[in-house]
C-alpha cells in the first residue's frame, strides 16, 4: 500500500522546471564538403563554367555481381523469376562525378549531363552522362540478369535506348562461329540505338571466333539496318551505321577506365 500512495502522491504533485524532460537538442546542420572564400564572388557563368570542366571525360560503367556471398542467398541463374531479388544482386562499379556533391550549384551543373538511372534495375541507380558513359557488363551472366529486370520493368523500353555506347564480353561466347554471331546480333536487338557496341575479348584483338574482324562489322552492320528497318517502320533515313571495336580488356581500362 505504502508503493501505491507513494506513486500516487508522486503523480499528484505538480510537476516542476526540474522534473520536465528536457528536449534533445537539434542536430547541426552538416558542414558543406568545401568552404570557399574567393570562388563565390566571381560571376555565376563563370563558376558554372567551372564546374563544367571539372566532369569527368567517358567513363566505364561496369556493370557486374554483388559478392559471393549475397549470390548464395539468391540465384541468378534462368529459373529465378524474383526480379525483385535479382535486381539486389547487380551493382554499377563506378563513382558518381564529385560535382554531384560539392555544393548545390555544382550538384545543378552537374545534373545537366547526367541523370540517375536504372533505380529498378540495379541495387542502387547510378548516374550516367548518355552521350558519353560506356555500359560493360562484366560478364554474361550480369548481361543476362540486366536484360531479364529491364525487360520486367519496362526499362528496356524507357532507358536502354537513351545509352550511346555498351561493352559485352566474348570470353564465353562459343567457338562455333555462327552462334557467335548469332548471340552478338541477339545483343543488337537488345541495344538497337547504341552507336557503339564493343566487343570485349580477354587477350585476342581479332580475329574472333573464324570471323575476321571486317566481316564480322559488315555482318552486325547489316544486321543493325535490318532489325531498325523493321523496328522503325523501314524508315531508312532514321538509322546511322553502327560503329564496332573488337579489343581486350586492358585496352578497354586502360582507355575508359
Amino acid at each position: 500500500m505504502d508503493s501505491t500512495t507513494s506513486n500516487s502522491g508522486a503523480l499528484d504533485s505538480p510537476a516542476t522546471a526540474a522534473s520536465l524532460p528536457v528536449a534533445p537538442a537539434a542536430p547541426a546542420a552538416p558542414a558543406p564538403l568545401v568552404d570557399f572564400k574567393i570562388f563565390p564572388n566571381l560571376p555565376q557563368e563563370i563558376q558554372d563554367e567551372i564546374w563544367r570542366k571539372s566532369l569527368p571525360g567517358p567513363r566505364l560503367i561496369t556493370i557486374a555481381e554483388r559478392l559471393a556471398g549475397v549470390l548464395a542467398v539468391v540465384s541468378i541463374s534462368q529459373h529465378n523469376t524474383n526480379i525483385h531479388a535479382l535486381r539486389n544482386l547487380l551493382r554499377a562499379l563506378v563513382q558518381p562525378p564529385m560535382a554531384l556533391q560539392v555544393t548545390r550549384k555544382s550538384r545543378a551543373v552537374a545534373l545537366l549531363h547526367y541523370q540517375p538511372m536504372y533505380g529498378n534495375v540495379l541495387s542502387a541507380p547510378v548516374y550516367i552522362d548518355t552521350n558519353k558513359d560506356i555500359l560493360h557488363f562484366y560478364n554474361h551472366r550480369a548481361l543476362s540478369a540486366f536484360d531479364r529486370i529491364c525487360r520486367a520493368t519496362y526499362a528496356n523500353i524507357i532507358e536502354n535506348p537513351l545509352i550511346r555506347a555498351v561493352a559485352i564480353p566474348h570470353r564465353h561466347l562459343t567457338t562455333t562461329p555462327v552462334n557467335s554471331l548469332h548471340v552478338t546480333m541477339n545483343v543488337i536487338k537488345t541495344w538497337h540505338r547504341v552507336k557503339e557496341i564493343y566487343m570485349v575479348s580477354p587477350a585476342e584483338n581479332g580475329p574472333i571466333n573464324g570471323f575476321g574482324v571486317g566481316e564480322m562489322k559488315m555482318w552486325l552492320t547489316l544486321h543493325r539496318r535490318l532489325v531498325l528497318d523493321v523496328m522503325m517502320g523501314r524508315q531508312q533515313s532514321t538509322w546511322t551505321a553502327l560503329s564496332v571495336f573488337f579489343l581486350r580488356e586492358e585496352d578497354l581500362e586502360e582507355m575508359f577506365g
